[in-house]
């Protein structure tokens, strides 16, 4: 008799309590099921149930019958899981979609993490709105997806937090917000109200996730949303940002993307709790991961929770663009030649100012989680610190920078071997 069928019959039966209603979850007619459970214990020379006027249940043999039933059934399901993972080929494909706008320098990081471990393996990485990660999912179009939390608009969809961070309204200096912000305990973000804010919202679209966000938000604190523009998506809410034309609400995961950080206000939000975001890793509930995919997995998870690009793929960057013939592109780019890494363990500490006194000008960066990346181009450069107050220090701050791998060095492990003379 097959023992897996044995085992899935007994446990239908305990379960149910009934022969007709384990008949019928288990798509056989009641006197097969009845006859099948008979020879079973007729087989085994000791009786599994206890049949009574008033229903069925399980002997003490029938007890001991299901509780290794149960066992030797998740073990076999391991086994074939395990089977099928060496069944996948070393030189599989991965295809990643994400909803984050994330980094092709991120991307490269993945690939080259994962092509090292499993030489033959590729992982392909896609920009998606968060709408069609379910449906690239189902279909089979993407293995994993990176983004916010959908999997309670699909029950087959697996979501693996990462980070959760706040949600933020992003404010121009201009329209001099910060003196209506409020400080919550606990919070390293001041707390604005935006039944103060004036109608000037750049709002994301209904085919972003986010914006089911925003909608919430208002609605939650009696507002009505007057966008003053809508855009598709968040990258290009933080670019009508950074040129003053409005107020945008952004996670705070998309931070180290603003580069006119000087010219912006960052406040939490939320009426009676604070919002935040969940960012993770999706895939079906029941696919079986490969080994290479639980790796492309945890290498996402390590940089995504670093909030930063790898070094070494960022001065690749540097290297390469720096030879534009563009001036713009040059003149834009030399300040970030000479990147270095800023920590800062202070918790009062929210920003990092490098003045360049002779170039009169200041640069200023959002120091969070105790890191920053900096750039320190005269030798004249004097770093300052600023609180959530806005009070500045000087000398009072420990902190310590690393210059990230100069470019030459880089440079040559990039080059060809000489070719022997």
């Amino acid at each position: 008799m097959d023992d897996l069928k044995s085992f899935t019959y007994v446990l239908a039966v305990a379960e149910c309590k009934s022969i007709s209603k384990a008949a019928e979850l288990l798509y056989i007619s009641q006197p097969s099921l009845s006859r099948f459970i008979s020879s079973l214990e007729q087989e085994l020379g000791i009786l599994l149930f206890e049949r009574k006027s008033n229903g069925i249940s399980l002997t003490e043999a029938g007890e001991i019958y299901v509780e290794y039933g149960k066992e030797i059934k998740r073990l076999n399901s391991t086994m074939e899981h395990k089977l099928k993972e060496l069944q996948l080929s070393e030189e599989q494909e991965i295809h990643v979609c994400m909803s984050l706008s994330a980094s092709l320098l991120l991307a490269m990081e993945v690939q080259d993490k994962i092509s090292k471990k499993y030489t033959g393996c590729k992982a392909t990485f896609s920009n998606v709105m968060a709408k069609e990660i379910i449906t690239g999912l189902k279909n089979r179009t993407y293995d994993l997806a990176l983004g916010p939390d959908i999997s309670e608009k699909d029950s087959s969809i697996v979501f693996d937090l990462i980070v959760e961070d706040y949600m933020l309204l992003a404010v121009p200096k201009k329209y001099k917000m910060l003196q209506k912000a409020e400080k919550r305990e606990g919070e390293k973000y001041l707390w604005m109200d935006i039944s103060r804010m004036p109608d000037e919202f750049i709002i994301q679209d209904e085919s972003c996730h986010v914006r089911q966000e925003i909608d919430q938000i208002f609605e939650e604190q009696g507002k009505e949303l007057k966008p003053k523009m809508i855009v598709n998506s968040s990258m290009l809410a933080m670019q009508t940002l950074e040129r003053g034309m409005g107020c945008c609400f952004i996670s705070e995961v998309f931070l180290p993307y603003l580069t006119n950080t000087e010219n912006i206000d960052l406040f939490c939000i939320g009426k009676n709790k604070i919002k935040k975001t969940k960012t993770g890793i999706m895939y079906l509930k029941n696919k079986i991961l490969s080994r290479q995919e639980k790796y492309c997995i945890a290498v996402l998870k390590e940089k995504i929770k670093e909030g930063r690009i790898n070094e070494d793929f960022a001065v690749v960057y540097q290297e390469f663009c720096v030879d534009s013939q563009d001036e713009n592109v040059r003149t834009a780019l030399a300040k970030v030649l000479f990147t270095y890494r800023l920590y800062c363990d202070d918790p009062k500490i929210r920003k990092v100012i490098v003045r360049h006194a002779s170039m009169k000008e200041e640069q200023v960066y959002l120091c969070t989680d105790k890191t920053t990346y900096i750039s320190l181009y005269t030798k004249d450069a004097a770093v300052l610190f600023e609180d959530s107050s806005q009070r500045r220090y000087v000398n009072t701050v420990d902190y310590n920078v690393h210059n990230l791998r100069i470019l030459e060095e880089l440079a040559g492990k990039l080059r060809p071997p000489a070719a022997p003379v």
